[in-house]
């Protein structure tokens, strides 16, 4: 069974009334940062405390992370139903380093 969650909070619980998301896409590979996609209605709790670049979504598989990541970008349709696109943790580590590694080399030319 699958459990997705936003912050710590349950976004995904499946049978459960609120809980919903649908259109999901989940792509996993070796050395890669892996991607997660999916709509929310606007009746998730959730749906208004999802914040882009900031929120972290967690998906499980029977009580084992198989996806962490950030959210890249969030669309809403005409129904009010937002498209999600999440972007891997190995990417957010990339990304990280690189901008740590380009601003310890400035402060060692300042200094």
């Amino acid at each position: 069974m699958y459990k997705v969650f936003c912050d710590d909070q349950l976004l995904y619980l499946p049978g459960d009334q609120e809980l919903v998301i649908f259109n999901t896409k989940l792509e996993l590979a070796d050395n890669k940062s892996g991607s997660f996609e999916f709509d929310i209605p606007a009746v998730n709790p959730i749906y208004d405390r999802m914040k882009k670049l900031t929120s972290v979504i967690r998906v499980e598989k029977d009580g084992d992370s198989i996806f962490y990541g950030r959210i890249l970008s969030m669309e809403k349709n005409f129904y009010n139903t937002r498209t999600v696109v999440c972007e891997g943790s190995l990417h957010i580590f990339w990304i990280r380093y690189r901008n740590r590694r380009h601003t310890t080399a400035i402060l060692c030319v300042v200094s």
